[in-house]
């Protein structure tokens, strides 16, 4: 894996990816910069404090099973400032419990709906649609989506 990881950058924030996922990325950040005269898209690239690819680990609680930023296809885009919002599972059933589950839509960090959808058009899913919420999360998986 590690001789087809390249460093890149991604909104200003430099992070290491598998060279496979290059040009989607690439494509992302360049449809994301094309429309920051859009308020909302401005502040969430404003608010980006990191953008973290490439790390080998197991997921928790899988007994070994591989994170897909092992793989270097996943990114986490994390802001400066939460708000008070979550925006992973694991950190607020830490926080609160097993109550984590019952944090409405409007109390979670989301990147704009805009840019969840140039993701999608380059064949990210996003994990702020899962149950068990990751909202910060992107991984290349372009064969899960329709076009």
């Amino acid at each position: 894996i590690e001789d087809h990881i390249i460093k890149t950058t991604f909104l200003g924030k430099r992070t290491r990816i598998h060279e496979r996922i290059y040009d989607a990325l690439k494509n992302v950040e360049k449809k994301i910069l094309a429309r920051t005269e859009n308020s909302e898209i401005k502040s969430f690239v404003d608010s980006l404090k990191s953008a973290d690819a490439y790390y080998w680990r197991e997921i928790a609680g899988t007994g070994g099973r591989k994170s897909f930023h092992s793989y270097g296809i996943a990114i986490d885009l994390l802001p400066k400032k939460l708000g008070g919002k979550a925006i992973y599972w694991g950190w607020e059933k830490d926080r609160v419990g097993d109550d984590w589950m019952l944090i409405p839509l409007e109390k979670r960090w989301m990147p704009p709906a805009e840019v969840r959808k140039i993701f999608e058009e380059e064949g990210f899913i996003w994990g702020g649609y899962w149950i068990i919420f990751d909202n910060m999360h992107f991984e290349y998986h372009p064969e899960l989506i329709r076009h």
